[in-house]
């Protein structure tokens, strides 16, 4: 069993600003070199007064193409679904 000191939670929680925004996969394409360079970072937009601000939350540059691709569409709303729940076999 886990003792939590409301209090203290209380204080740390009343110190840390709200998160708002929605998360989004933003794609970035460096030329250098003759070299391209892309990364991948998942995001967070909010605002600051009358600006709008960027959050970097993670970089997900070392994903596969594929699994970026479900985050994006996961995080504008798409639900997936196991390949056993979506087919049924009949004989």
């Amino acid at each position: 069993m886990i003792s939590v000191d409301m209090y203290a939670y209380n204080r740390y929680k009343k110190g840390m600003p709200k998160r708002t925004g929605a998360a989004y996969v933003v794609t970035t394409t460096r030329h250098h070199k003759g070299r391209t360079y892309h990364s991948h970072l998942l995001r967070r937009s909010y605002r600051e007064g009358a600006r709008v601000r960027n959050e970097t939350l993670g970089n997900l540059s070392h994903l596969p193409d594929a699994l970026i691709d479900i985050i994006r569409r996961s995080l504008k709303g798409e639900t997936f679904v196991p390949v056993a729940e979506a087919f049924t076999v009949t004989a």
